[in-house]
């Protein structure tokens, strides 16, 4: 059964995942802002420079979750915020399944324990019942710890793209990933 809204947390075991609400979390957003600020470094291979991935308040979170039509959930352990997963709107892909893109990282303290891979297989199933048939991702080329998550979860690579600037400098390269989720029919 597919239902037309996000539920507001998600559960999974001693993880929770808390969706944002633009309009109503502003402590919530000034957490995840301190959080950022102390991963900037850490983060480099999520945010690569760009000034619209750069947060310095809650109004920069916000606005990109507005512009970009996102759904936002943090990530919490023992009640504390330790990284964020976006997902974008429903698309069609090129087969007419409903695809959606998924965008997430990690405090630095918090990398290689499982809890992201805990997180992504949660969400895959219930973005399932969302209506959602493929999933895809976006990683920095140098981003193995994505990148392995990735793999191990069973997404597949299936292109790579490097995001040049008008002078002719290299700003990013990036693989994509996809895997398809779409429940058979029983």
């Amino acid at each position: 059964m597919i239902t037309k809204h996000f539920l507001e947390k998600i559960y999974i075991g001693k993880i929770v995942l808390k969706k944002i609400s633009v309009k109503s979390d502003n402590v919530e957003l000034s957490q995840l802002v301190s959080l950022y600020k102390k991963n900037k470094k850490h983060l480099f291979y999520w945010h690569h420079g760009f000034k619209q991935l750069l947060f310095n308040n809650t109004v920069d979170i916000i606005n990109r979750i507005k512009k970009c039509r996102l759904i936002c959930y943090t990530v919490y352990i023992s009640n504390k915020i330790i990284g964020c997963i976006e997902i974008t709107k429903i698309e069609k892909d090129l087969g007419k399944f409903n695809c959606r893109t998924l965008s997430f990282w990690i405090d630095k303290d918090n990398v290689r324990k499982g809890i992201m891979f805990n997180c992504l297989n949660t969400l895959e199933k219930y973005l399932n019942t969302q209506g959602t048939d493929v999933l895809c991702a976006e990683v920095n080329i140098d981003n193995t710890p994505s990148i392995n998550l990735l793999e191990k979860s069973g997404y597949k690579k299936y292109g790579a793209s490097i995001l040049v600037s008008k002078e002719g400098k290299t700003l990013c390269k990036t693989y994509s990933y996809k895997k398809t989720i779409k429940q058979k029919a029983a």
